[in-house]
């Protein structure tokens, strides 16, 4: 408990690794303790009982069923989409702090999980409430300065998406609202269509990939 809710263990990929294989660790050891004993009740177990506790301690820290993961606010997310791409890409499985955004106020630069109708999108925050962005050839520029933005990708190459993708605005964003896009300009569905968002659709941030394995560990920024 105190790894999970005071410690926020899981918050980190090394920290989730090592509370997975503790747990599976104390179910194993458990079942070991119980087969040694010399209780009747015990005595006609199986050696089968071992192997069945690893399986048990393993489902018991499977993250999509893991309370103490959820109750914790961390929550696994899958990508079914390439328009955070290369930061976030097609098939990850995100752990995303679901609590992060009560502590915090969502800032310029910040990768986030959103609300939008009955879909969850995962997006960049531009610029929140306040600021004034615009679209240039491609570029963005948030009150009137070009932001330097070594994440993004164009797929398109020199081919020019829809008119308001690469080329909008001024447009200011209201107080309560965030201007957010995706990394892979040319495919991404997002402020620039849609416009600004409530910063109350906010879900979360993510942290970090957990799967595939050859991306787990890898830190979302």
């Amino acid at each position: 408990m105190v790894v999970y809710f005071a410690l926020r263990v899981p918050g980190t990929y090394s920290g989730l690794i090592s509370s997975v294989w503790l747990l599976i660790g104390l179910c194993v050891t458990a079942s070991w303790d119980v087969m040694r004993s010399k209780s009747p009740a015990t005595d006609k177990l199986s050696a089968w009982w071992l192997p069945a506790a690893f399986v048990l301690g393993f489902l018991a820290t499977s993250l999509y069923t893991n309370a103490l993961v959820r109750a914790n606010g961390l929550q696994l997310f899958s990508i079914p989409s390439t328009s955070m791409e290369p930061s976030i890409q097609l098939g990850d499985h995100l752990i995303v702090d679901k609590h992060f955004y009560r502590l915090h106020k969502p800032t310029a630069g910040d990768v986030a999980i959103f609300r939008r109708g009955n879909l969850l999108i995962v997006k960049r925050i531009i610029c929140t409430g306040g600021c004034t962005v615009s679209g240039r050839d491609k570029a963005l520029l948030v009150g009137g300065k070009e932001l330097s933005e070594p994440y993004v990708i164009h797929t398109m190459g020199q081919q020019v998406p829809a008119p308001e993708v690469a080329n909008f605005g001024p447009v200011r964003v209201p107080d309560g609202k965030l201007f957010i896009v995706g990394d892979n300009r040319d495919v991404s569905l997002d402020s620039r269509t849609f416009g600004p968002v409530d910063a109350s659709s906010l879900i979360g941030r993510p942290l970090y990939v957990v799967r595939p394995f050859a991306r787990a560990g890898t830190i979302i920024h």
